[in-house]
């Protein structure tokens, strides 16, 4: 009996430290996301994602009122490349999908 406890004592020992991942950084990718906290930070990645597409995608629709005031749709394109708002649409999509098809760990062991 003696012997079993001295068996337990070493175990719970040797546990490796716990080390702290950051998910908030985008840059640091060494660490791929994967687990429950991964699939949390999935879910916020895809609602700011979202949330950056309607805005830019509402922009978008409403200086479509520019070609009811007598401007071409050149004219309309050329208005809208220098908006900033307007480049949210596609930013937005982007974080979409990265947030959808970004790769985990467990698509790497598969």
């Amino acid at each position: 009996m003696n012997n079993v406890m001295n068996r337990e004592l070493v175990h719970i020992n040797i546990k490796k430290p716990y080390k702290r991942r950051s998910y908030l950084c985008l840059l640091d990718l060494k660490y791929s996301i994967s687990g429950t906290s991964g699939m949390v930070f999935r879910l916020f990645i895809f609602l700011i994602g979202f949330g950056l597409a309607i805005a830019g995608g509402v922009s978008l629709i409403a200086y479509l009122n520019l070609l009811a005031t007598g401007h071409n749709f050149r004219e309309y394109l050329m208005f809208v490349v220098y908006k900033v708002e307007c480049y949210l649409l596609p930013f937005g999509v982007f974080l979409i999908w990265l947030s959808i098809y970004f790769p985990t760990n467990r698509d790497k062991m598969m």
